[in-house]
């Protein structure tokens, strides 16, 4: 069958839920919590760097951000494999985020 995942963002972490058509019927065919942080303090990065110069700043982001995608391929590999396992097909995938951050620069001013 294909599965559509569908995660919800929190901080740190995501709601994972499979959901599968079969006939007429939609199904939850998994649903967990995936953990996106090894640290603590990378559950709120923007806090974690609010108060440290420009540079030191944008490098705790980017670390926090680079270490989101390292996590996030290694978490979403055996999700897409179990449904492999179960002889599903992912068809689809969708995040739901909160409205996005406002676009301005890490310059130690406060908007």
């Amino acid at each position: 069958m294909e599965v559509a995942f569908g995660m919800r963002a929190h901080s740190g972490w995501a709601a994972l839920v499979v959901v599968g058509k079969r006939a007429s019927n939609f199904l939850v065919v998994d649903r967990r919590r995936i953990e996106f942080v090894e640290e603590e303090w990378a559950k709120q990065p923007y806090h974690a760097a609010e108060d440290l110069k420009p540079n030191a700043a944008r490098d705790v982001v980017k670390r926090r951000v680079e270490a989101a995608h390292r996590i996030a391929v290694r978490e979403m590999r055996p999700a897409v494999k179990r449904e492999q396992e179960r002889e599903n097909e992912v068809a689809a995938c969708a995040v739901l985020v909160a409205n996005p951050m406002p676009d301005r620069p890490m310059s130690g001013s406060r908007t």
